[in-house]
């Protein structure tokens, strides 16, 4: 998509083909070093020295990022417990979970205290309670603005408030997360039943677009001025054994407008 490309450019990392880019007043060809001064950056690979232990790590950042040395000690400290690895602060980065591994980078990232910080895909190849992990940290860092790119469209639903799809190196689409929401007048339904067949021809006059079965389940799309009469007709079901009613998610959006 280009995703990485992106946000090594606007990191100054890599030289734009064409084009140009500003973050805040500053020009990312011509104001490098002042860039570099108000942002993070925790690369899609890890990056940090698994020779070295925590502490070491964001030492070595801070003296490298000229942090005054009475400081140094006191915000370490605060980043590792902020991100709750202060018991790992003396081991060994090579021995850590990637999780563990991730929230050191962030933390690493955040110590000289940007404005903004730079997330590329930070999850990618961690378990679901890795991953829940680091959201959790994500969410609480507020006196910063964040630039996330990632796969996963439930990451990006739940850490975003904006969002901007990308497909070869083009932005296709970009809205507040919960406007383009809310532009969706249909619910998702999704319905357990006995005899999904017969009930596919009961719900498929009510459904936007295709409704889709799976074993004994079936899910649609009913648009809210229509779920009353939706429900009279399907009360009147006694195969249905469960109903569940939601509004779609961001993937469920995201196929819906780029399907095809």
């Amino acid at each position: 998509a280009g995703k990485t490309t992106l946000l090594l450019i606007l990191t100054t990392l890599l030289k734009p083909s064409k084009g140009s880019a500003r973050i805040n007043s500053y020009d990312i060809l011509k104001d490098e070093r002042k860039i570099k001064e108000i942002i993070g950056i925790v690369f899609q690979e890890t990056s940090i020295d698994e020779r070295l232990s925590v502490y070491e790590n964001l030492e070595t950042i801070a003296v490298l990022q000229k942090i005054p040395k009475n400081e140094i000690r006191k915000r370490i400290k605060e980043k590792l417990e902020a991100l709750g690895i202060a018991e790992f602060a003396d081991k060994k980065a090579g021995k850590l979970s990637g999780g563990i591994k991730r929230r050191v980078e962030i933390a690493r990232a955040l110590l000289h205290e940007p404005e903004y910080l730079f997330l590329d895909e930070p999850t990618l190849a961690l378990d679901p309670n890795a991953r829940e992990k680091i959201w959790e940290h994500i969410s609480s860092l507020e006196s910063v603005k964040i630039i996330l790119a990632t796969n996963y469209l439930d990451e990006a639903e739940k850490l975003c408030d904006a969002v901007a799809f990308i497909n070869n190196g083009r932005v296709i689409k970009k809205a507040d997360i919960k406007e383009l929401k809310s532009r969706f007048r249909e619910n998702i339904v999704e319905i357990e039943t006995k005899f999904p067949e017969k009930l596919m021809r009961k719900i498929e006059k009510f459904a936007t677009g295709r409704a889709e079965m799976s074993g004994n389940k079936i899910k649609c799309e009913i648009e809210l001025e229509n779920m009353k009469e939706f429900f009279e007709n399907i009360s009147k079901e006694d195969s249905v054994d469960s109903v569940e009613i939601r509004k779609p998610t961001l993937e469920e959006i995201f196929k819906k407008l780029f399907s095809g």
